[in-house]
């Protein structure tokens, strides 16, 4: 994205015209000298405080608060968080059981609007059950240099067939689901009996079972029109491009034995575009985006309200999420994921045998609690069996974070799940950074020295500073001329005390006397040219401090002004933004009655749709206005 290149000649400030006849500097020394540089400093500030603050009300810059969004396919929540030293504040819930991120943070925008007295914030972070994370073994270890393109080439190598066999498949169970029209119960039982009818027919060599889709509709599940929406949505999924972006950590983890475990993260390249693009329309920037899975866990690296040190600090611990399409096992040791696995189960029964071999690897003498989490419809259920098998006390990570926020929600809320928590604890750097691996969203925004309200304060003072370093120019000008003259003075003094007897035809005395008689010409010439200038100077301070007030009188609330440039004599440019041609014409009308006082019109008032100050954060209509007198 280009950035605008705004007020970058310190000339366009200034309302006054260079010319042959009226050098700028000799009307800035004279302006300062009679104290008229006063009032334009006093008018420069001023109106650049007032456009200062139009674009900060415009941008709605919010402090500590983030937008906390989490998407797991069914549904879509977003919290308005803020932080309060080592604790999170949650002020306000919405949700949406819309899938598309587009209608999808639509929705919520539009519940949190209501709700919310105050501009929502401008950050948000994305907690996605679509990013997936893993420890990847790559020949890279600790302070080994490798250039950034062939780590990408590596992880993306080792991280498209993982994402392809561990994403959430949009099957039809998973579709008619997600949409509502089937439980997880009703979902559930249609597999366990699948299963059974394709080993039956196995064995006797029988035809192919039957689909989900119709074993559904034949248990009267759902309809046939039900079903025919989830096919039509299962057919638009595949036509997603299969590309990934990657992201991993800027070290790899020695916490266990093996070296060059790398932290990595991937996700469709398609699907994190569209997140991008929904908070872009959104006027928010999406800054980070987390992996749901593996994500809860972290919270164990904080500490216990009764503890002195982090729970992950004092031993290893091993956190299992049990979600509605997978499973996540993770080991946490050193203050860092030591081990994470993860299995998809959004297309079978899930069962506890599955889970046991998923974590089998991690579990040592040193686990003495297992930490469980999830939204699964069976979580309980699974978890307490697992405590069973492993033959270790189950403990929840809810539990353990219920410390570490306040909520300003009803109780009947939603509150924000152990991932997203973990998310929002690690984006305000509440837990360490290598901690979590995540991937950027939108692009970062411009350095402070390249946003449009700093380089327009930056162009007003260093038009203030011209002004007064100009005064400070004419006053050693000016101090050098009387030095000259006093000194000549001294020296004829000199001479005449020393010549009294001498002719006065004395060739000294009359090269001196010319010498004086030069510098004293001189100096009326100075002060003839300023009192011209200054008549000048005066007219021109008038015409400018009314004709600033006539315009910032017509300038409507949802407009702006970038510069006004004075290019002649009763002759200036207007240049700036609105959000609607309409605002335009009606600034466009408004200056034109008012100028008729002043026998000058608008000679021309081109506008073209453009974002505010050259970007794409707010769409609207750039302007320029000829100002010109009226020829008689």
């Amino acid at each position: 994205m280009n950035e605008p290149e705004i007020m970058t000649d310190p000339n366009e400030m200034s309302l006054m015209p260079v010319d042959a006849a009226s050098p700028a500097e000799d009307i800035t020394i004279q302006a300062v000298q009679q104290g008229a540089s006063a009032s334009k400093f006093a008018l420069l500030s001023t109106f650049i405080a007032q456009q200062q603050a139009r674009l900060s009300g415009l941008m709605q810059k919010t402090g500590d608060r983030v937008l906390l969004c989490e998407s797991d396919g069914f549904v879509f929540r977003a919290w308005v968080v803020a932080r309060d030293a080592q604790q999170l504040v949650v002020l306000h819930h919405a949700q949406t059981p819309q899938a598309d991120p587009s209608s999808a943070l639509a929705s919520v925008v539009e519940q949190l609007t209501e709700q919310y007295e105050q501009a929502l914030p401008q950050q948000a972070l994305l907690v996605s059950s679509q990013a997936i994370p893993a420890m990847l073994e790559l020949p890279v270890e600790k302070d080994h240099t490798m250039p950034k393109e062939r780590m990408l080439e590596m992880v993306r190598w080792e991280m498209e067939a993982l994402t392809t066999e561990q994403l959430t498949q949009w099957n039809i169970g998973w579709l008619l689901l997600a949409k509502g029209y089937l439980t997880e119960a009703q979902r559930e039982e249609i597999l366990n009996a699948m299963q059974v009818n394709a080993d039956e027919l196995a064995n006797r060599g029988g035809r192919a079972p039957a689909r989900f889709g119709e074993e559904a509709i034949r248990r009267d599940f759902v309809s046939r029109e039900q079903l025919e929406e989830c096919l039509t949505l299962q057919e638009d999924s595949y036509l997603l491009d299969d590309s990934i972006d990657c992201s991993w950590l800027t070290e790899p983890n020695n916490a266990g034995r093996q070296k060059g475990l790398w932290l990595s993260v991937a996700m469709s390249a398609a699907l994190r575009q569209q997140w991008v693009a929904s908070f872009t329309e959104q006027s928010m920037q999406l800054k980070w985006i987390y992996p749901q899975a593996g994500m809860s866990g972290l919270s164990l690296l904080l500490a216990q309200a009764h503890e002195a040190e982090p729970v992950a600090h004092v031993a290893p611990q091993v956190c299992v999420s049990i979600e509605r399409g997978y499973v996540a096992c993770m080991r946490i040791e050193r203050q860092s994921i030591s081990q994470i696995a993860l299995r998809r189960c959004s297309d079978y029964a899930l069962r506890c045998d599955d889970i046991v071999e998923l974590c089998q690897g991690m579990m040592s003498t040193e686990i003495k609690v297992l930490w469980v989490d999830g939204d699964h419809w069976r979580c309980d259920e699974l978890a307490e069996e697992l405590s069973d098998t492993l033959g270790r006390p189950l403990a929840y990570v809810s539990a353990h974070q219920a410390h570490q926020f306040t909520s300003k929600l009803a109780p009947t809320d939603s509150l924000p799940g152990p991932a997203a928590l973990a998310a929002a604890q690690h984006y305000w750097e509440l837990l360490p950074a290598h901690a979590a691996v995540q991937l950027r969203g939108s692009p970062p925004p411009p350095p402070m020295y390249k946003q449009s309200n700093f380089q327009l304060v930056a162009a007003g003072v260093f038009a203030m500073l011209l002004l007064l370093g100009t005064e400070i120019g004419f006053l050693i000008y000016h101090g050098n001329i009387h030095r000259n003259i006093d000194d000549i003075q001294a020296r004829v003094r000199t001479v005449e005390l020393n010549n009294e007897k001498l002719s006065a035809n004395n060739s000294d005395m009359a090269r001196l006397n010319t010498e004086l008689s030069t510098w004293r010409t001189r100096e009326k010439a100075v002060i003839a040219r300023k009192k011209a200038i200054e008549s000048v100077l005066i007219e021109r301070q008038q015409f400018a401090e009314n004709i600033l007030g006539v315009i910032a009188e017509r300038l409507s609330e949802d407009a702006v002004i970038y510069s006004i440039r004075e290019i002649g004599w009763y002759e200036m440019e207007i240049q700036g933004w609105a959000l609607s041609q309409s605002m335009v014409d009606r600034f466009n009308a408004s200056l034109s009655r008012a100028l008729d006082d002043w026998d000058m019109y608008i000679k021309d008032s081109p506008s073209e749709a453009k974002g505010l100050m050259g970007t794409d954060a707010f769409s609207g209509y750039a302007f320029t206005f000829s100002i010109e007198k009226q020829k008689s």
